[in-house]
């Protein structure tokens, strides 16, 4: 690890996200913070079109967390900062994983700097691998966006975009600590020297877990140590050129106890190392036409061992590497009639290998895509949007994913938007080419790729004990697809009030399910063949809504007073399966445990009715959160107090008849308040205080995850230092 942070940090490589908006550098503090809260009301984004426009001329919904957001709240990793906001909910079966628009994680494309994350866990891109530290903002695009960023993008797009260097010398050093011997430090450095600029930005966290459950081996969460560093350099090589690179290199090691299905004790170790380095050559040839070629690489590396307590011997141990490149050309022209066209291309090239994950030690696939935007503004009163991409892979169908939207502003602070498109998700590498054995519970999934030989493995080795009935459907994948509609408004016709609204409809078809097929003789608790199949249609629709309210906004009362924002947020989500709906009508479900595979099956059992279904398993139909935030410009004090609240879910699927019912238990909802306050000493240092989980909430259940995993309420403070 020390010689891929040196190789790092001697490189320099920059994380400068194209078409970035400078900082705000005013003389004096009350400038900048007069300047930086009307930087908030209409700050500028790059995620919705890939090009600069403002956050209100969008036709798609979209939102934007600052940096002032990121320190008010005193959040240390992604998965903190984005738990405060309306419309997400979370899954935490794998890691931290986030829902748009009720969709899994697996739907939802990550970005850092524009370009995407790799190393999933069952389709979760765990959150608290991020450190936002360094970052400038979050840029949200709900809604598919697969037509200008491919597959993954069908729920919507979270790019995080870190800080380019804006002085010509600066060090800044921070720390915080809080319970569970949680520690958080951070050192940035940046330099500005004509052509040349650069920065380097490390973050390094640590906490030593807790547990909730004193009677289970090992803690609920385990210790760990996580490193991060991100460097940026840019030069301008004159004649409207500029080169830039970027990188990031992210580290974290666990540390944890567990049991095996002897029961035995377990010392586990699990070390994952992700990187990220791009370069991106820009340049304008005229006014109105410009250029970039961008080459990416991104590998991430997972290792877990397992060894027994007591003898040393290793018990389990799995291990991957992935690795992701693109090389992409982009374009930008203006046209007249107020059209700016964006247009590009590209070459992706993957692999996956590992230990005990895949049969033939190394899967290869290629891909190409072409893209193409047009944004229209015939008048002053609206925008027109349209875009599509196609993408062709040797791995599945070639998919067409295009996309609309119309913003209509018919007067100042009233705007309408609309906006319909597709978006698809190919199968993944596990989905495709995995061959793996839990050891401990006895189950294998193999990918539908590997199917054949893996099962005809097992029948030569005697391990067959029945064929399922869905053995007899097995089929190529397909990618999932996707037809959604977003349509608001928004406004903001006074200073004081700002509302939102938009309602949204996704349909979901070929989507990709794990599906038994085979029983095995012996081999543990669960002697069960998985495999993956394209097995039905969902649909997911609601309504996201927010309204701030700044009631001293234009007074003389704020200037003596200070600035007050109060936010508030609700969610209302149905998320449903079109399969189980057809199945419930058909009398093919029923409401007690009933197999029709079973030998024990009663076909006169009483069936589920279609007022019995509620829907997808952790979904809350009702969610909101409460943001009030004070800012005292002379005093150099900003106060924050927020809520999130999640409604009621489902849990378990106690009948067994695997849709969410009546019948089956139900997780209750939760809320928790967090408060933070942070005072500038001496115009070079900012003293943070703040309380995580005020009220000390404990919920019975934690979505997706089979044990509680919330901690009680945390304690901690902090200190950041602008050294020079």
């Amino acid at each position: 690890m020390t010689t891929a942070l040196a190789v790092l940090l001697s490189l320099g490589l920059p994380a400068l996200a194209w078409g970035q908006a400078p900082a705000v550098a005013p003389s004096d503090s009350a400038a900048q913070a007069d300047s930086l809260w009307s930087i908030d009301m209409n700050p500028v984004v790059v995620t919705a079109t890939k090009t600069r426009t403002s956050l209100n001329d969008v036709t798609v919904p979209a939102s934007v967390i600052t940096n002032e957001d990121i320190e008010a709240r005193g959040s240390l990793r992604l998965s903190e900062l984005l738990r405060e906001e309306t419309t997400f909910q979370f899954d935490y079966s794998h890691g931290t994983g986030v829902q748009v628009q009720g969709l899994d994680p697996e739907y939802t494309l990550l970005l850092v700097d524009g370009e995407p994350m790799v190393g999933r866990t069952a389709g979760t891109l765990d959150l608290d691998r991020i450190s936002v530290s360094n970052v400038e903002r979050v840029e949200v695009v709900r809604g598919p966006s697969s037509s200008l960023y491919g597959s993954e993008a069908l729920a919507g797009v979270i790019n995080v975009i870190t800080g380019e260097p804006q002085q010509s010398r600066s060090l800044s050093v921070s720390g915080r600590l809080g319970r569970y011997t949680t520690a958080d430090l951070n050192a940035t450095g940046e330099f500005v020297e004509g052509p040349l600029s650069g920065s380097v930005s490390a973050n390094f966290y640590r906490t030593d877990g807790y547990d909730l459950n004193e009677d289970a081996i090992g803690q609920t969460t385990p210790k760990q140590d996580d490193y991060t560093v991100t460097s940026d350099l840019a030069y301008d090589l004159g004649a409207a050129t500029t080169l830039d690179v970027n990188g990031r290199l992210n580290v974290k090691q666990t540390d944890y106890r567990t049991a095996n299905r002897q029961q035995q004790t377990l010392n586990g170790e699990r070390d994952q190392t992700d990187w990220n380095v791009e370069t991106t050559l820009r340049h304008e040839f005229r006014p109105g036409l410009r250029g970039q070629t961008t080459l990416y690489g991104s590998w991430f590396n997972f290792d877990r061992t397992e060894t027994l307590q007591q003898s040393g011997e290793v018990d389990d141990e799995l291990s991957t590497d992935q690795f992701y490149g693109k090389a992409e050309t982009e374009w930008n022209v203006t046209l007249p009639h107020d059209n700016l066209v964006t247009a590009g291309g590209g070459l992706i090239t993957e692999s996956i290998s590992g230990v005990n994950l895949l049969r033939n030690g190394t899967e290869r696939r290629k891909s190409g895509f072409v893209f193409v935007q047009d944004e229209f503004s015939p008048t002053d009163w609206l925008q027109l949007t349209a875009s599509a991409r196609f993408d062709a892979n040797e791995d599945y169908e070639s998919e067409l994913s295009p996309k609309g939207g119309v913003l209509v502003e018919p007067v100042d602070g009233l705007r309408l938007r609309a906006s319909v498109g597709t978006g698809f998700k190919a199968p993944t590498f596990r989905e495709l080419y995995y061959d793996f054995t839990n050891n401990s519970a006895g189950y294998t999934v193999i990918g539908a790729d590997q199917l054949n030989s893996g099962v005809d493995r097992l029948r030569e080795n005697g391990r067959i004990a029945r064929e399922l009935d869905r053995f007899a459907d097995i089929e190529d994948l397909e990618p999932e697809n996707s037809l959604s509609f977003n349509g608001g408004v928004e406004t903001d016709l006074l200073p004081q009030l700002s509302t939102s609204v938009n309602l949204f409809h996704n349909d979901v078809e070929n989507l990709i399910d794990s599906q038994l097929i085979l029983q095995k003789t012996g081999g543990g608790p669960f002697p069960f063949v998985f495999t993956y199949f394209n097995v039905g249609e969902a649909f997911t629709q609601g309504l996201e809504s927010e309204v701030t309210l700044r009631p001293l906004r234009g007074t003389d009362l704020e200037t003596s007073l200070g600035r007050v924002e109060l936010t508030a947020g609700y969610q209302y989500l149905e998320a449903k399966s079109r399969d189980d709906i057809d199945d419930i009508e058909a009398g093919e479900l029923f409401r007690v445990p009933n197999d029709p595979q079973s030998p024990n099956f009663d076909p006169n059992a009483p069936t589920l009715q279609e007022g019995d279904y509620i829907g997808l398993f952790n979904r809350s139909k009702h969610s909101g959160s409460l943001k009030l935030r004070y800012q005292h410009d002379p005093l150099g004090l900003t106060v924050t107090l927020r809520g999130t609240y999640r409604g009621d879910y489902g849990f378990a699927d106690t009948n067994q008849n695997g849709v969410f019912d009546e019948f089956d238990d139900e997780a209750d909802g939760y809320t928790f308040w967090n408060t933070t306050v942070r005072k500038t000493l001496l115009d070079r240092a900012t003293l943070t205080l703040g309380v995580e989980n005020l009220t000390d909430a404990s919920p019975e259940y934690t979505p997706g995850s089979p044990v509680p995993v919330f901690g009680g309420r945390e304690f901690y403070a902090g200190l950041s230092m602008q050294l020079y």
